[in-house]
């Protein structure tokens, strides 16, 4: 997988970095779960496997394991930057959890798009937590 890297509230990691950056977070007691699965995904991304391992929601069943090719899911994020119309640095808001797909997904076109992921917490009002001058050029929500 040819990860260039990744902005991050407005911090360019490298590959080098990010991998460092990841495992500190994790390490840190202080990174709640939310964020902890954010970065145990990015470290998911930047393995040299071809692949990850995904778990359907189970909400039309039992619960599935697929296995999902990085290279499909980074042209998706290609083709949604794309007709988006995003550019470089331009933000992603990240709400959703990563641990389903739609969250891995935002997390992806950060990556494809070089986009300025901004994480936050999930929760029914997730633009609470915004600033009023901060733009957001991409987010994903849920009904509850």
């Amino acid at each position: 997988m040819n990860a260039t890297g990744i902005t991050i509230n407005g911090q360019r990691y490298d590959e080098k970095e990010l991998r460092q950056f990841s495992g500190q977070k994790l390490l840190d007691q202080h990174t709640s779960p939310w964020e902890k699965d954010i970065y145990r995904f990015i470290l998911d991304w930047l393995d040299p496997s071809p692949s990850i391992i995904q778990y359907s929601s189970g909400t039309t069943g039992k619960s599935k394991k697929l296995q999902l090719l990085k290279e499909s899911m980074k042209r998706s994020a290609g083709n949604t930057c794309r007709y988006f119309n995003l550019t470089k640095n331009q933000s992603a808001l990240l709400c959703l959890p990563v641990e389903y797909i739609a969250g891995k997904m935002m997390v992806v076109r950060s990556f494809a798009g070089l986009l300025n992921l901004l994480p936050v917490s999930p929760s029914s009002n997730p633009l609470a937590v915004i600033s009023d001058e901060q733009k957001i050029h991409l987010t994903a929500f849920v009904p509850l």
